[in-house]
Order: C-alpha cells, then structure tokens, then sequence
C-alpha cells in the first residue's frame, strides 16, 4: 500500500509518520503516483483568499483519508501482531 501525506500531521513530524507507517507495512512516498493508495491529509492552514499550495488534493482516484484514519490503521496492525503472541 502505498500513501503519501499532506499538510500539517498534528500527532508527529512527517519524517516520523514514514517511519510509523513503514513498520506498519506501508510504502510511504513524497509525491502521489499511479501506485499511490491513500492520501493521509493532515490540517491545511490556508486564509479565504490565499491559493492552496499543495496540488496533491486534485488528484483524481486517489483515496483521501484524515490523520485520525492514519492512526487507528496503525492501531488495527498493531492489535494483529498482539493477538498473533497470544
């Protein structure tokens, strides 16, 4: 699965977030590509008038999902490994 992330992670710096997402079993990439799944878009902070700087939102069938969404996928594969010791 690969994913790529946009705008501000609230829960831990980006290079922190590929390192999460690698352990868990994602291929995290800088920029979306025909073989990007996800796009984990973190808060965007922009005024009413001020452009988007990111083009990443416009992409069309790429799946968009929240940080939120992000974690508690970690958390289901972390939940996987736990009851596989048991």
């Amino acid at each position: 699965m690969e994913i790529v992330f946009t705008g501000k992670l609230a829960s831990m710096p980006r290079k922190q977030a590929f390192a999460v997402a690698s352990a868990f079993g994602a291929f995290p990439k800088a920029q979306i590509n025909k073989q990007t799944d996800y796009l984990i878009v973190g808060a965007i902070h922009k005024t009413i008038n001020e452009p988007l700087t990111t083009r990443k939102l416009d992409i069309p069938n790429i799946k968009h999902i929240t940080e939120k969404d992000f974690i508690d996928w970690c958390q289901w594969k972390l939940s996987i490994w736990k009851d596989n010791l048991k």
